[in-house]
C-alpha cells in the first residue's frame, strides 16, 4: 500500500498466475491519521480484503520513515510521530518505507531502472520525492530522510514550502503547490492534471506554473548529474502522466546545466507510474527489505 496526500494506492501478487494488480483510492482524511484508520477497511481493495490483516504487507509513505513511524511530512500533516503499521491494522513483520523508495523498488521490480546501475527516481505527485537506484539495489544510509529530492533549495529565499523553507523543488513542482501557484496567478482552482493542457491551449498562467515547476526540475536533476553522473531520471507519480510533454522539456535543460557532457542525460517518465509506490512496497513485503 502508498500513502500520498491525494490518493491511497494498493498492489498485490494474484495467486496463480502471479500477475500484479493495483487499484487506487482517494486518500479520506489525510489531516487526520485517526480517522484515516478507521475509513481504511472500506477502502481495501475486495480482492485483497480478507487476508488483510492476515498477511504480511509492507506500507509506502510520503515522508521522512524512522522504524515504523513517521517523522516530518510535509503533505501528511498531524501524521508526524505515527506508527504507520500500527495505524494500518499490520503486525510486527510490517514494514514502512519511505514512498519514494517505494517507487524506486517498483521501477526495478518493472525493469526501468536501465543497467541500475546509477538512476535516479523522482515522484512528483502531491510533493516531490526521491531515491537513487546504485547497483541495482535502492540506495540509503541510517538517516530517516535519504535523497529528499523535493526539499533541495533551488532558490535561495524563494517561494515558501510546507515544510516551513523557501524555494524547495517542492514549492514549484509540487502538485500541491502548482494547484496554489495558479490560483494566485489567475484565481482559478485547477486540478494539476489540467494545468498541460490549459497551457498548451494558450493559458499565460498556467504556462508559467508549468515552466516553473520544469525549471525546478531541471535545476535539480542537473545538479545531480554534475554530483553524482547520473545521465538517467526516471519520473513517477501522478504528474508524471504528461509524458513527453513534461520530460522532454526537462531533459533538454538539465542537459544545458549539467557538469560535462551530458549529451546522454535522459529523462524518461515511468509505465504504471501512478502505481510504482504500491508496486515497490509490495516487493519489499516479498522480500522482506529494501532491494
Amino acid at each position: 500500500m502508498d500513502i500520498g496526500g491525494t490518493r491511497v494506492k494498493f498492489a498485490w501478487r494474484e495467486d496463480g498466475s502471479g500477475r500484479i494488480r493495483t487499484a487506487w483510492r482517494e486518500c479520506v482524511y489525510p489531516d487526520d491519521p485517526d480517522r484515516f484508520a478507521r475509513a481504511l477497511p472500506e477502502q481495501v481493495p475486495a480482492a485483497i480484503r480478507p487476508a488483510w490483516r492476515a498477511g504480511h504487507f509492507a506500507v509506502a509513505v510520503a515522508g521522512a520513515v524512522s522504524g515504523n513511524r513517521l517523522g516530518e511530512s510535509p503533505n501528511l500533516p498531524g501524521w508526524h510521530g505515527v506508527d504507520i503499521a500500527v495505524l494500518c491494522g499490520g503486525s510486527a513483520t510490517t514494514l514502512v518505507v519511505n514512498d519514494a523508495t517505494a517507487a524506486a523498488a517498483g521501477v526495478l521490480e518493472t525493469g526501468q531502472a536501465g543497467n541500475g546501475l546509477n538512476t535516479v527516481v523522482v515522484t512528483l505527485g502531491t510533493g516531490v520525492g526521491g531515491a537513487w537506484v546504485r547497483d541495482n539495489g535502492v540506495y540509503s544510509t541510517d538517516q530517516d530522510s535519504d535523497f529528499e529530492i523535493g526539499h533541495c533549495i533551488i532558490q535561495r529565499g524563494g517561494r515558501r514550502c510546507r515544510c516551513g523553507r523557501r524555494g524547495c523543488v517542492e514549492a514549484y513542482a509540487g502538485g500541491r503547490a502548482m494547484t496554489r501557484a495558479m490560483r494566485r496567478r489567475s484565481g482559478q482552482l485547477v486540478p494539476v492534471e489540467d494545468l498541460l493542457a490549459m497551457a498548451d491551449h494558450g493559458n499565460k498562467a498556467a504556462a508559467t506554473v508549468i515552466d516553473e515547476a520544469i525549471a525546478a526540475l531541471a535545476t535539480v536533476f542537473g545538479n545531480l548529474a554534475s554530483l553524482l553522473g547520473t545521465r538517467r531520471f526516471v519520473l513517477a507519480g501522478g504528474i508524471s502522466a504528461a509524458g513527453a510533454r513534461l520530460s522532454r522539456p526537462v531533459q533538454n535543460q538539465a542537459r544545458e546545466l549539467a557538469f560535462g557532457d551530458a549529451r546522454t542525460l535522459a529523462v524518461t517518465c515511468a509505465s504504471r507510474s501512478g502505481v510504482l509506490g504500491a508496486i515497490g512496497a509490495l516487493r519489499v513485503a516479498e522480500l522482506g527489505r529494501v532491494p
